[in-house]
């Protein structure tokens, strides 16, 4: 594949702050957004041209681990031995190549359901792709003299929201040790939640009919961790949360600038410290930084989101989380394995 249309299919899922940081770290041209990248990357320089490779396989990363809203299944030893047995017949003889897939959304494979397109060994574990095509809403301008006939002088603009066909790309990933499974699915930051709900059921059932019977079934509870990862200081910084308090009322937090951290802003720390009842979060997302070299860091994102009428339950669940901002496999398996931990922790001290 040409490094031109590997650029192409970088801008059609990466947003541009991840892609550009995948640039810099290849010592590659960048411009100002995709669109002035893809100009720049229509007459490559050589050099450019011998990391064709080294960014198909960012590509091919980010569709594994980037934008993903993520279930994990804790399994008996005796399932996740039967899956991995039965993925091994389907692992792929050659790369996993998808640019052209990604740019391609009419073909044999443009289906809404989901197909398996191929089966990979990677650091840690085997993955199985599911590839499907499904859309996200996205504002277009339209001309006024075909919409409302005449120009206007209190109408500037005149947009319509339309449905866009993108390539999504869904990984169920089994560990080479451990018996918890993943599935890992395409979450766009458009998505319609609404959409991926129906998504992951379609991808769980043809899982199990590629593999011959049913297993994941049963996601995990990862609400208790919404609690233990705003409460764990040394965890990433926190940048986003969502509580009840025991007065009744709910409140909501965002920082505005990329180090802040609500865990010891001063207004929120105020607010906290004057309630008699420790806060109930109820979303949370942390970022951590993670050196590219000197002078850059990944920034990768999880949120775990709730309601706050779930928070109220006896027994709130949660059975889905989001990472985002990943420019390498290695990024998502940092936010992985954090969970991981704390969900280790969860379940030896419920046990």
């Amino acid at each position: 594949m040409s490094i031109t249309s590997t650029i192409l299919g970088m801008s059609k899922r990466i947003p541009w702050s991840v892609g550009s940081l995948i640039l810099y770290s290849m010592g590659l041209p960048r411009g100002r957004g995709w669109e002035k990248t893809i100009e720049a990357y229509e007459e490559p320089t050589k050099r450019a041209s011998k990391a064709a490779d080294d960014l198909e396989n960012a590509l091919t990363e980010h569709a594994l681990a980037g934008e993903k809203l993520v279930r994990l299944y804790d399994l008996e030893p005796t399932e996740i031995a039967a899956l991995r047995e039965a993925l091994k017949t389907h692992v792929s003889e050659v790369p996993l190549e998808l640019s052209q897939l990604i740019l391609d959304t009419n073909s044999d494979v443009a289906s809404a359901a989901p197909l398996l397109v191929g089966v990979v060994v990677v650091p840690g574990g085997i993955a199985a792709v599911y590839s499907s095509i499904r859309t996200m809403p996205e504002r277009e301008a339209l001309s006024m003299d075909e919409t409302i006939g005449e120009t206007r002088d209190d109408v500037e603009s005149v947009f319509a929201m339309v449905n866009v066909p993108y390539r999504a790309f869904d990984v169920v990933f089994l560990p080479a040790w451990g018996t918890r499974a993943e599935l890992r699915m395409d979450f766009p930051i458009s998505a319609p939640q609404e959409s991926i709900a129906l998504a992951v059921n379609q991808v769980e059932v043809a899982f199990a009919e590629d593999v011959g019977f049913e297993a994941l079934s049963s996601p995990t509870n990862l609400f208790p961790l919404i609690d233990k990862m705003y409460q764990d200081t040394a965890e990433g910084i926190v940048v986003e949360l969502h509580f009840n308090t025991t007065a009744g009322s709910t409140h909501s937090a965002r920082t505005r600038r990329r180090s802040a951290n609500l865990r010891t802003d001063p207004y929120h720390n105020a607010g906290v410290k004057g309630l008699t009842a420790p806060i109930q979060p109820f979303s949370v997302t942390i970022r951590w930084q993670l050196p590219v070299d000197a002078k850059r860091n990944a920034l990768p994102e999880l949120t775990l989101h709730s309601g706050s009428a779930e928070r109220e339950k006896a027994n709130p669940f949660l059975g889905t989380f989001v990472v985002r901002r990943c420019s390498s496999i290695s990024d998502f398996d940092h936010v992985r394995d954090r969970i991981h931990h704390h969900l280790d922790a969860e379940q030896s001290d419920a046990a």
